[in-house]
């Protein structure tokens, strides 16, 4: 039984349903023309201890693992992500948050976050694997997707450099620090339409796995693009559902931003900063070397 679905904040149940029937969900972005989006491996954690292990497989699809986790094979696994001494990410919320917080650690600092106790901001959450961005800085991409309209995409991109030596790992690589970060509307591009349609492969991808008869109205998911152009899916911030009426009922949902049938558009990078990622190549769905575990 799939636990539930809707949230804010954080939606950690989220990658249970991608898994779910994933082959589904990988014909779902050939036939919208889609890449391959890739997970990098992702821990989902209660009182800082792992209870499942996302990842995504050579082929793109999106692997579960709920046996023998521990803290300790959770951390060789993270610690094979270094980049810029950097190895992974914290998302979790406190009670009442909308919006999710997020702690980057080096090797050190994971180690230290895994042996004090919870508080309430980090007694359930997520630690992923730090995906090295296109570019000379962090950034990631929030695309605020909807049923009734076009929604919104921005570039949230952290301004200082990311091997900057003279500043702690928080300051290089955080995305929703006022101080730290820039935010840059996005639209009209490629990669915009490119990625509103794998938000549509996915939201009927988990309407149609769902148990119950759902439409999904909105939802915001963050990605990020890599040095050899592909797409990361990182986390899900908020999830909002309602009762698929009768009529529409066991039929894929119409969404104004799918275009099915489309030719790929040409590369073109966003706008504002130079450094951020360009269109990817739907051809190319191969996940990085690191973590021999990851890739089975």
């Amino acid at each position: 039984m799939l636990p539930p679905l809707e949230g804010v904040g954080l939606v950690p149940n989220f990658y249970e349903y991608l898994w779910t029937k994933n082959n589904l969900l990988l014909s779902k972005f050939k036939y919208h023309q889609c890449p391959t989006v890739l997970i990098a491996d992702t821990f989902i954690v209660r009182n800082k201890l792992p209870i499942a292990h996302y990842f995504s497989s050579k082929d793109g699809a999106i692997q579960q693992r709920t046996k023998d986790l521990s803290v300790q094979n959770t951390t060789e696994i993270l610690c094979t992500y270094d980049q810029a001494d950097v190895i992974c990410v914290f998302v979790g919320k406190g009670p009442g948050d909308d919006h999710p917080i997020t702690e980057y650690f080096t090797p050190a600092g994971l180690d230290y976050f895994l042996s004090v106790p919870p508080s309430k901001k980090t007694k359930a959450g997520l630690l992923q694997g730090f995906i090295s961005p296109k570019g000379a800085s962090n950034f990631v991409i929030r695309v605020s997707w909807s049923a009734a309209e076009e929604g919104s995409i921005d570039s949230c991109i952290n301004i200082n450099k990311l091997n900057d030596p003279d500043l702690d790992a928080q300051d290089r690589t955080a995305t929703n620090d006022e101080r730290n970060c820039v935010v840059i509307p996005m639209s009209g591009n490629a990669l915009a339409a490119q990625l509103r349609r794998i938000c549509t492969c996915i939201t009927e991808h988990l309407e149609l796995v769902s148990p119950s008869r759902i439409m999904v109205t909105r939802m915001t998911l963050n990605f990020k693009i890599d040095s050899s152009d592909r797409i990361w899916l990182l986390w899900c911030e908020s999830l909002e559902l309602s009762e698929r009426p009768p009529d529409v009922e066991g039929e894929a949902s119409s969404r104004p931003s799918s275009t099915v049938g489309a030719e790929p558009a040409a590369p073109v990078p966003p706008p504002g900063k130079d450094d951020l990622p360009v269109m990817v190549d739907s051809d190319d769905d191969q996940p990085p070397a690191p973590a021999a575990q990851q890739v089975p």
